[in-house]
């Protein structure tokens, strides 16, 4: 995941397309994480959790192209 300050949008990529994963178990991680607080859940966790890339890092296209397909 890229994160993208001050907007408080992030980008996810290399997604399985042909995963059913997030359709057949949606409301079990509803659940799961509904009554979860972030005060409790603590921002350093969140951010190490989901081991956000800055976007600072890429800046340069060559950069980009880590995780990018780029023509």
């Amino acid at each position: 995941m890229i994160d993208a300050p001050p907007t408080g949008l992030l980008l996810i990529t290399n997604l399985n397309p042909g995963s059913k994963k997030l359709g057949d178990e949606y409301f079990s991680i509803v659940q799961e994480w509904r009554d979860i607080e972030l005060a409790s859940y603590g921002l350093d966790k969140l951010f190490s959790d989901a081991q956000l890339i800055p976007t600072s890092s890429i800046e340069r296209r060559e950069d980009m192209s880590r995780y990018f397909w780029i023509s």
